[in-house]
């Protein structure tokens, strides 16, 4: 995953066929500065379509994480979920799944 400029990240979106999802996620992208770097990743598959975006803006010295999710039946209504994190609460909820998801392993292995 490489960084890229806002208008690199509006070009590719723009290509997604999520209308109101992609419409979205340009919106947040516009409301950047222009010296804001982007990362992007897209998963398309038939039950889930995620797109996550990380937002640095290495001048203010900030980074979000937008997390853009929809399911078989989202996908069908043009409709889908937004979340939007900091850097730092993305780390914390990714320790916090960590310990809940190696928990729930270590109940199953007994």
């Amino acid at each position: 995953m490489h960084y890229m400029t806002i208008h690199e990240g509006v070009s590719r979106l723009n290509e997604i066929v999520h209308l109101a999802l992609a419409e979205q996620a340009i919106s947040v992208l516009l409301t950047e500065e222009e010296h804001t770097r982007v990362r992007m990743v897209i998963s398309d598959t038939p039950q889930q379509f995620s797109l996550c975006l990380v937002t640095e803006n290495l001048h203010e010295n900030y980074r979000n994480v937008h997390l853009f999710l929809a399911d078989s039946a989202e996908k069908a209504h043009n409709q889908y979920r937004q979340y939007t994190f900091s850097i730092t609460e993305m780390s914390l909820l990714h320790m916090l799944f960590s310990q809940v998801l190696d928990t729930e392993i270590l109940h199953l292995a007994v």
